[in-house]
Formats: structure tokens, C-alpha cells, sequence
């Protein structure tokens, strides 16, 4: 499985001494270009975001959750902890179904 980690130069880092490939990214615009780069890659199956990027970008988080064609999107603490108001897949669901509860 190919795996691309997006997120802080420390969290690329991290991962790369496991041997996974990573795309250091500095805001909002370069993570946006990274992830559309990694959604149109048939070689990216798994997407690693960490959680202080993928807030910066959710819209686009949200739509590549639920495509089937893109690579499935995995959100990771950063080194600071998790953050506090983020959505379960739950909630994502209803959201793209629009139930309200």
C-alpha cells in the first residue's frame, strides 16, 4: 500500500523513519495542491493528514472522505494533541445524507 503523510515538517519526519513518504506542507494553499495531487495519483492508497492541516482544508478533507476514487484519508494527531472540535465519520455521514437529529 502506498501511503502519503501530509502535515508539519516534525510529523513528515516522524513518519519517514518508519519508511512512509511524506510532503511537508506550510499552509493552507500547499496543502491543498499536495492533496489534489495525491487524490488524481492512482499510486496514493492512503492518505495521512495530520489534524491541524486538515482543519486549515476541511472542505476538501470532507470530499475526498467520501469519494470512493480517492485514496482513503486518515487524520493523525500532530505533536500538540488532538484537536478538540473535529467530526466523526458519523457526523459526516449525516452531513452528506443531510439528517439531522
Amino acid at each position: 500500500m502506498n501511503v502519503l503523510v501530509v502535515g508539519s515538517k516534525e510529523m513528515v519526519t516522524a513518519f519517514a523513519l518508519g519508511g512512509w513518504r511524506g510532503r511537508a506542507v506550510a499552509g493552507r494553499a500547499e496543502a491543498l495542491a499536495v492533496m489534489e495531487e495525491a487524490a488524481a495519483s492512482a499510486e496514493v492508497k492512503l492518505l495521512v493528514v495530520e489534524e491541524s492541516v486538515a482543519e486549515g482544508v476541511r472542505e476538501a478533507i470532507d470530499r475526498l472522505k467520501l469519494d470512493v476514487r480517492a485514496p482513503l484519508v486518515v487524520e493523525v494527531p500532530g505533536f500538540g494533541g488532538p484537536v478538540e472540535e473535529r467530526k466523526t465519520p458519523l457526523e459526516l455521514v449525516r452531513q452528506a445524507l443531510g439528517i439531522r437529529v
